[in-house]
């Protein structure tokens, strides 16, 4: 199966919106919540029912649904909106 017929299967990342810069915030998050957790891609895919593919593509700039981004944000214990937050300096 191709990337790209996996994500239409999962519904999982889209393209990224138009403010590239806040995607690249919700990645970077993401990827610094996972490894401070010291957990791989598929144990938080197992966790939280996003495929460890559509993990990594969201860690690599793609865009979540909605629905991702608040299974993400449960996990992590943390809203969506902090997940969408400037990164600090």
């Amino acid at each position: 199966m191709t990337p790209a017929e996996q994500l239409a299967k999962d519904k999982g990342p889209r393209r990224p919106p138009s403010e590239p810069a806040r995607t690249k915030q919700f990645s970077c998050k993401i990827r610094e919540k996972r490894n401070a957790l010291n957990l791989s891609l598929r144990d938080v895919g197992a966790a939280t029912g996003v495929s460890a593919n559509s993990l990594l593509l969201i860690e690599q700039g793609y865009g979540p649904t909605l629905k991702t981004a608040l299974h993400l944000a449960r996990f992590f214990g943390v809203s969506v909106e902090e997940l969408w937050e400037p990164l600090e300096q």
